[in-house]
């Protein structure tokens, strides 16, 4: 599960806002979220401290909660460029993960905060 603490999270200009995402788990297992203003699903970089949950389909967050398919969450994040994050590498883990889950994409979904709502 691609995840960052936030310290790690991109600086300015991709500051962290208040969003609201609606998650789809894609035909390759991997969590997307749909934010206004994007018209394509971007994956999830998630806050550190979020794990799979026992079913393998649903991601526990750091407060407890669960997201699965469907779920609406309320968010501080930011939509950032790949090779904002970092590390980044054409051959490292980040564009592995991306192009594994949302092929050629060239933005990620960072979320710092999440909660269901």
């Amino acid at each position: 599960m691609p995840q960052l603490s936030a310290p790690d999270a991109p600086d300015a200009p991709h500051r962290p806002r208040p969003l609201t995402v609606r998650l789809q788990v894609s035909d390759r297992g991997c969590f997307l979220g749909t934010v206004p203003g994007t018209s394509d699903p971007l994956l999830v970089v998630w806050p550190e401290g979020t794990a799979i949950g026992a079913s393998g389909d649903e991601y526990v967050l750091p407060s407890g909660a669960t997201a699965t398919d469907g779920s609406r969450l309320s968010a501080r994040g930011a939509v950032v460029p790949v090779r904002s994050l970092p590390s980044y590498a054409e051959d490292g883990y980040w564009a592995m993960a991306v192009d594994f889950c949302t092929p050629d994409a060239a933005r990620v979904l960072v979320l710092t905060e999440v909660r269901v709502r």
